[in-house]
């Protein structure tokens, strides 16, 4: 569930910090963004934790380090688990995959072990199992 929190949060902040995006769809993302935003905080109200995780991710989206340290707080703080969040995350996803024709390459993956590669570049997932 956090997955689907942060693939909406990092594709809203690319996609809609993309130049030749319609004034129309950007402003309907940057809204969606806000309403997302909004429930986070509201739901982690007593955890600045969470509001500076996000901060920090919003100053620099495509940092996995920062992706990382926003996941943890929202699974610290059960703001992942959160119905409403879950909610807003997943209208902002059908958002931001509706508009990908009009985008000029933002990429938006959910689940695990997903690799994406863009302009020339490749990506792999290597994944092993624990000693049990």
């Amino acid at each position: 569930m956090v997955e689907t929190v942060i693939a909406a949060v990092v594709a809203a902040l690319t996609a809609g910090a993309t130049d030749g995006v319609k004034d129309v769809v950007k402003q309907g993302v940057v809204d969606a963004y806000g309403r997302l935003k909004q429930a986070i905080t509201s739901s982690s109200a007593n955890d600045n934790d969470v509001s500076t995780a996000l901060a920090q991710l919003e100053a620099k989206p495509t940092s996995i380090a920062r992706q990382s340290v926003v996941k943890e707080e929202l699974e610290t703080s059960g703001v992942a688990d959160d119905a409403q969040v879950l909610e807003k995350a997943n209208a902002l996803l059908s958002l931001v995959s509706s508009m990908q024709g009009t985008s000029s390459g933002s990429q938006v993956a959910q689940g695990t072990g997903i690799a994406q590669a863009d302009r020339n570049s490749s990506a792999t997932v290597t994944m092993s199992q624990g000693r049990k």
